[in-house]
């Protein structure tokens, strides 16, 4: 016996719903009107797009998307790929303590312990639950009214608390609700989640990972040496590149409103991570091979601060013409390409004048610190 096969009434669909229909409809000519697909950190996350960072738990997922979070609050690149500045709303759904010393570490280390002000991140320390009408609703007026650049969930398993992870029904439904929060804002969205015991997918339906635009992947070394190291690793990329980066993440000791170090109950020192800074140097200044999407104004940065500033813009041109022809790089040669990436970078306050131990005037990268530095 045949199944039955199942038909829709099409004399009943009115004139009107067909004529809006078709109204919808466009050419090959007319895809060239459609806006572009725009980067909020490029080559990595995009505006009014939804995407997922997944790791194993304790592989720095975390303190990777804050450090992309912080990046595009204040408008600096992020590892030599241009960033679009926007309001950040980052929902803190588990651990805001730990979450508070990650981000004061942040500061410390890259905002000279300066605040990133509320107009530029918001946290909301409580899990939203997504489709809940009593906590999505409000939560999606919240989103029209601020329009963020970029929401941040962390985690997918806190803000699906009841839905059946790996059934692509449910989650198919959970993601219809993130959409309308990216269709509100126009934000790129991020999920935090974790992996899959077996295989490199985030752990669930397969069918969420089809409804992304960007999904990437962060491992940490396996070894007691390299532990430290962090693999970032773009996984999926709609209508664009998969790509990695390799960094580390460093150790920093918390400071008190009075730059004292913070102990707990015990007096120990209270300490966090923050993933490290680009550097055109190896762990004895040897040079290496910067990243091939590297922009000329993060090699001044990292030569900067891997000098300890310098006291004139000519001294400058100078080391960074020297460290550039040692791996065969142009691009900074002349005066005229270099004295404008300069000029920019003070206008920008990404470098900043400073007095050195005997009075004189240095010029130094905005993120500069005495305390020693992982390389990459």
């Amino acid at each position: 016996m045949k199944p039955k096969t199942r038909t829709i009434d099409v004399a009943s669909v009115s004139e009107s719903a067909l004529a809006k229909l078709e109204a919808q409809l466009l050419s090959s000519a007319d895809l060239d009107d459609l806006p572009p697909r725009i980067p909020l950190i490029k080559n990595w996350l995009y505006k009014d797009s939804l995407a997922r960072i997944h790791g194993h738990s304790g592989h720095y997922k975390t303190f990777v998307i804050l450090d992309m979070a912080c990046h595009v609050a204040l408008g600096r690149t992020w590892r030599g790929n241009r960033v679009d500045q926007g309001l950040v709303l980052y929902i803190v759904a588990e651990g805001i303590s730990g979450f508070q010393q990650r981000v004061r570490a942040w500061e410390q280390e890259f905002n000279n312990g300066a605040r990133i002000p509320k107009s530029q991140l918001m946290i909301l320390p409580k899990p939203v639950q997504v489709g809940d009408p009593n906590e999505w609703a409000p939560f999606i007026a919240l989103v029209a009214k601020y329009r963020p650049a970029l929401i941040v969930l962390d985690t997918q398993a806190r803000v699906s608390v009841g839905r059946e992870e790996n059934s692509n029904t449910d989650m198919g439904v959970f993601v219809d609700y993130l959409e309308q929060m990216r269709t509100e804002s126009g934000c790129c969205g991020v999920l935090i989640h974790h992996r899959a015991k077996a295989g490199n997918d985030g752990r669930g339906a397969v069918g969420v990972k089809g409804a992304l635009t960007t999904e990437l992947a962060v491992e940490r070394g396996d070894g007691e040496s390299t532990k430290m190291n962090v693999t970032i690793r773009a996984d999926k990329q709609k209508d664009g590149e998969e790509r990695e980066i390799k960094t580390s993440v460093r150790v920093v000791d918390l400071v008190d409103s009075t730059g004292a170090p913070r102990l707990d109950e015990d007096g120990d020192k209270v300490t966090s991570l923050v993933l490290a800074e680009i550097s055109l140097y190896g762990p004895n200044k040897t040079v290496i091979e910067p990243l091939p999407s590297i922009s000329k104004a993060d090699i001044v940065l990292a030569v900067l601060r891997d000098s300890g500033g310098v006291k004139t813009m000519t001294v400058g041109h100078s080391l960074v013409k020297t460290h550039c022809d040692s791996i065969g790089y142009r691009g900074l040669a002349s005066p005229s390409s270099f004295n404008p990436v300069w000029h920019e970078l003070i206008d920008s306050e990404r470098i900043w004048k400073d007095k050195d131990i005997a009075g004189d005037t240095r010029y130094r990268a905005h993120d500069d610190r005495p305390a020693d530095r992982l390389y990459n």
